[in-house]
């Protein structure tokens, strides 16, 4: 017998790792695990209209490279074997008897009623054993973006949710996961507009897929955390969330305990926790997680393994098991978190809440805390406010009052927090404690690695040179944890649009607020086109923002700033004779002969080419006041402007002047506006 499993990401907020099951309490699972071979309508393109005619993705976007990325993420878990296989077109649309995943844009009756209030849901068909038949994802088509904006893109333009971020999620729902009750992993069941934080994995996702795909290195690197969660005078307690903390490592992971037994059990990697049960209520309900209140008894406190003020630590070995059984604390505690805001370590002021249930704080840095909720007054001490994991330090003397606006009639509690450098990212849980009483909100602050790109890093992608940027130019920028360990490169640009995305894996960048098209993204290097929009300014900000925290310069902007294209680590130019070979020493190039190069940073054109959008190729375009020396011989450029079918190439056709000297290393200058490239060479007989 098959059943259906309805996952969605909603609107309104939702959560340890969960493993969706059926009726029978059997865990979904795959059996195509090692190969997972979704498909994308082909409806799915920038722009893509709803019925009314209104665009349900943003024509700015780049979806194909959103939904790939979303797959690569996970496909990055080592401690895992599930992989998702290169994502490919279909006509197909979503079907339960097809055995096919397909994702989907599809605006018809049908549709809006599976997907109601949601942002995307996943069906997922299985048999009474777990086994998932088929897996369709369905992103709604009828969610209005703020401000009348198209719901979803892959600029992390505001009011429009990050596509990639979803389809993260929801492809997490297809390996058979359940919403986390850590609120900073990419499982949890909610997220803000514009941004891109759940587009990463969290400690908890990939305890998940470990868990439920092991691969070989598992054994090695990951132990179990079990035991039973018991109400003094009840009995065994089920529906409590179970979190274990690592505050050395940052790692966090969570699930529930099982209904009737109250028992756990949470795969983990090696390392010394903190574990406690929380009860499902505040930013977790028992709903969140799939549970009836019934299944969920709420009326007790935050309570850990050991003691409140000294909770034990327990050893997590790979292979092996760790045992916590936690008897809860009765009641209701009188205090609990509404919202979560960062500003200005000792400032004022500075912050609003949009009643979120995390925030984002940047490793290395001091930043402000501000937390509302009921029963947080000014009987809370310090000492009453403890942070696990994440390397978070609450500074001496810095706890206060925020006086200067209120939430709900609520003034927040305010306060200084030290953060340690880190290489990666991490969570970390609040707990809170006043009088007796006890609250935590589990992996609510989301620390990041300290990001940074000096104004020296930003350099012509061909030449690397330095001092500012031209309009239109390709650049590369260099800083540390600017975008993903995992490099991703879209391949040029969309053929469908003709244009580069104005975002990439999560990451940003813009020039006075203007999207910079996007070519390449790791975490040490981004490769963009500064907008033509730059053109006549002086100066520009130039910002990266990634995982929902931002990094700014200002830089110069130059009427040109032209870079020759060579191989990497060489100043040979990439010249290319008529006959399409390469010049080099074997085959150099004769005098009077046509040659090809290509460079970057001409500035303006004319006729203009927009920002992003491929060069047209029956429409030419010229760069101004170009000139090209050969050996310091002027040769007579027969074209100089953006290469056809390209975004930011400039293309240049010469001939090679007779008075050219002959060699292996002739110098080469390319020169617009008066601004000259570095020196490259090539080869003339």
């Amino acid at each position: 017998m098959r059943g259906l499993c309805l996952i969605l990401l909603s609107l309104a907020p939702a959560h340890g790792y969960m493993r969706s099951a059926t009726s029978a309490g059997n865990p979904l699972r795959r059996t195509d695990s090692d190969n997972i071979r979704f498909r994308v309508n082909r409806g799915v393109v920038p722009g893509a209209p709803d019925t009314d005619g209104n665009p349900m993705i943003t024509a700015d976007s780049d979806p194909f490279a959103a939904l790939q990325a979303a797959l690569t993420t996970w496909n990055g878990v080592e401690s895992s074997s599930a992989r998702f296989a290169p994502l490919q077109f279909t006509d197909a649309e979503y079907n339960s008897n097809d055995g096919q995943p397909v994702i989907s844009f599809l605006d018809t009756a049908e549709a809006r009623s599976i997907v109601g209030s949601a942002l995307a849901i996943t069906r997922a068909f299985f048999f009474t054993d777990g086994r998932i038949t088929d897996s369709d994802i369905l992103f709604n088509p009828r969610i209005t973006g703020q401000g009348g904006r198209a719901p979803f893109s892959t600029t992390l333009a505001d009011g429009t949710y990050d596509l990639q971020s979803v389809a993260t999620h929801e492809l997490g729902h297809a390996l058979g996961a359940g919403h986390s009750g850590i609120i900073g992993a990419a499982m949890f069941a909610s997220t803000p507009p514009a941004s891109s934080f759940q587009s990463q994995l969290s400690s908890d996702d990939v305890a998940f897929v470990t868990d439920a795909y092991p691969a070989p290195a598992a054994a090695s690197t990951f132990g179990t955390l079990a035991g039973t969660v018991e109400m003094t005078g009840t009995g065994p307690l089920g529906g409590a969330l179970i979190v274990a903390v690592d505050a050395a490592s940052g790692v966090t992971v969570g699930g529930l305990s099982a209904q009737n037994t109250g028992t756990f059990s949470i795969r983990a990697p090696r390392g010394r926790y903190q574990v406690y049960a929380e009860p499902l209520g505040g930013a977790v309900t028992p709903a969140n997680v799939n549970l009836n209140s019934q299944q969920a008894n709420t009326e007790f406190q935050t309570t850990f393994f050991g003691t409140r003020t000294a909770p034990a630590l327990l050893d997590v070995a790979a292979g092996a098991t760790a045992r916590a059984d936690i008897a809860v604390t009765t009641g209701v505690a009188p205090i609990g978190v509404r919202s979560l805001s960062a500003g200005a370590a000792g400032g004022t002021g500075d912050s609003s809440f949009l009643f979120l249930p995390r925030t984002a704080l940047r490793a290395g840095e001091a930043s402000d805390l501000l937390i509302v909720g009921t029963g947080l007054d000014d009987t809370i001490a310090e000492s009453d406010i403890r942070f696990l994991g994440g390397g978070i330090a609450l500074r001496p003397g810095s706890l206060r009052i925020e006086r200067r606006f209120t939430l709900g009639g609520l003034n927040p509690l305010r306060l200084t927090l030290d953060i340690i450098s880190r290489t990666e990212a991490a969570v970390s849980s609040i707990v809170i404690s006043k009088g007796v009483s006890t609250m935590s909100w589990s992996g609510s602050l989301v620390v990041t690695p300290a990001s940074s790109f000096p104004s020296g890093g930003v350099g012509n992608v061909a030449s690397y040179q330095t001092g500012g940027v031209s309009a239109g130019e390709i650049v590369a920028i260099f800083g540390s944890n600017i975008g993903p360990t995992k490099a991703v490169e879209n391949g040029g640009y969309d053929p469908s649009s003709g244009r580069l995305p104005g975002a990439l894996a999560g990451v940003r960048v813009t020039f006075d607020g203007i999207p910079a098209p996007a070519f390449f993204a790791s975490a040490g290097q981004l490769n963009v086109q500064v907008p033509y929009e730059l053109a006549g300014k002086s100066t520009t900000r130039a910002s990266i923002r990634y995982r929902d925290l931002t990094t700014a310069v200002t830089l110069p902007v130059l009427a040109a700033k032209p870079g020759i294209f060579c191989p990497a680590g060489s100043t040979r130019a990439i010249v290319v004779h008529l006959d399409g070979s390469s010049n080099s020493e074997s085959n150099a190039a004769a005098k009077g002969a046509v040659i090809q190069l290509y460079a970057t940073g001409s500035g303006v054109v004319d006729p203009p080419v927009a920002t992003g959008r491929a060069a047209s190729s029956t429409t030419l375009s010229r760069a101004s006041n170009v000139t090209l020396t050969i050996g310091g011989a002027p040769a007579e450029v027969q074209f100089d402007g953006p290469a056809p079918g390209f975004t930011g190439l400039t293309q240049i056709n010469a001939i090679v002047p007779a008075g050219a000297p002959s060699g292996p290393t002739v110098p080469i200058v390319f020169t617009v506006q008066g601004a000259a490239s570095v020196i490259a060479t090539m080869s003339i007989r």
